[in-house]
Parts: C-alpha cells; structure tokens; sequence
C-alpha cells in the first residue's frame, strides 16, 4: 500500500472541513430569505466545486515539484 504524504493528508483533511463548513452554510442561508443569504448560498455553492478543483491542482502540482 502506497504511504500519503502528511501534506496530502493535511490538504484533504482543511478541505473536508472546509466543505462541510460550506454545506452548514448553504443550509442555513437557504432557510433565510434575505439579499445576502442568497448571496451567500450562491457562493457556497459555487465553493463546492471550486474547492475539490483547486485541491486537485494543488497536490498535482505539489506531485511534480517533487519528482524534480
């Protein structure tokens, strides 16, 4: 079995946090209907997918800076 890096595993472990952190949010801004909670919702959102992408590319990157 292939051993993770502490980084990769520190990464995903923000990042869970982070997401889980993003769904109370979208949760609780769906529930309030004001300008800025649609505002809100709508980022979380968005987050939602950005996040898992951004992690990706940054442990690829981090994977490459390595091998050199």
């Amino acid at each position: 079995m292939k051993k993770t890096s502490p980084v990769k595993r520190a990464a995903a472990v923000i990042c869970i946090i982070f997401l889980v952190a993003l769904y109370l949010c979208t949760l609780i801004c769906s529930l309030i209907q004001t300008e800025f909670a649609r505002s809100l919702l709508r980022f979380s959102l968005a987050a939602t997918v950005i996040v898992p992408v951004l992690l990706f590319v940054f442990l690829k990157a981090l994977e490459r800076i390595k091998k050199k």
